[in-house]
């Protein structure tokens, strides 16, 4: 499952309804989310590889590997970057523990140190139909690849990988990712308001001097929506305990 960092847009200046000023809320700045990301983007530059992995010669000629993997992306159209975790953990084993530790938290951070690299090597890539293209990431190569059954709430937000037979798949729909919001009080926009796992708006207006909670309307053609497709995982026949039925 794949899955850049969310948040109220500032709006500009001018008058909101009934001629109140609209100055933007002051937003929080996760540092540590920031300090991930800059050191995600510098291993996504600077990791190398050999041109032919099979070749037994030490010297042979190294290649960046993701700006590699990157030309291969614009060439058939992808955005999704695979990352191989053991590399990933021996070019810097904090930003790896955090990454593995917290996912969800760091996730929005990961994926826009991704879109600045996309930036740096294709910026003619980065842009799709005059928005923001989203991109997302594929780890691999996890240190320990859980059972479906031993999937508790303790691994909630981290990233892990599991084993398991997929039993069924839904149809591929539309889901609402990121969504654009017009106050209804005072006219402001808040831009990529992040769905949280339901239809989320915005918590209060970001104008500082409008209260309003509740009253939104949905700008359609601003948001942001991905394919979605329910996956449903049955546990492999050999780890089921003896007299159970598979754990889905």
């Amino acid at each position: 499952m794949n899955g850049v960092g969310a948040g109220a847009a500032q709006v500009g200046g001018g008058f909101g309804g009934q001629g109140r000023p609209d100055f933007p809320r002051a937003s929080a700045v996760d540092t540590q989310g920031e300090n991930v990301q800059r050191s995600f983007f510098d291993f996504l530059q600077t990791t190398e590889q050999r041109v032919d992995e099979q070749e037994e010669e030490e010297d042979g000629p190294m290649v960046r590997e993701y700006v590699a993997q990157l030309r291969s992306m614009v060439q058939y159209g992808k955005t999704s970057m695979y990352v191989d975790f053991a590399t990933l953990m021996a070019h810097n084993q904090a930003l790896a523990t955090a990454v593995l530790e917290e996912f969800y938290r760091f996730e929005p951070f990961l994926r826009k140190a991704v879109q600045m690299f996309v930036q740096v090597h294709e910026p003619k890539y980065v842009m799709d139909e005059g928005k923001p293209k989203e991109f997302y990431l594929a780890f691999y190569n996890l240190p320990v690849i859980h059972k479906l059954r031993d999937m508790k709430v303790e691994v909630l937000g981290q990233l892990s990988a599991v084993s398991g037979v997929v039993v069924r798949t839904s149809e591929v729909r539309p889901e609402l990712l990121y969504g654009t919001f017009r106050c209804l009080e005072c006219g402001s926009v808040q831009r990529n308001i992040e769905q949280q796992f339901k239809y989320t708006q915005p918590i209060i207006c970001s104008n500082a001097a409008c209260s309003n909670r509740e009253k939104w309307a949905l700008e359609r053609t601003e948001c942001q929506f991905v394919d979605w497709q329910r996956v449903r995982v049955q546990e492999n026949a050999d780890e089921v305990p003896p007299g159970s039925l598979p754990a889905l």
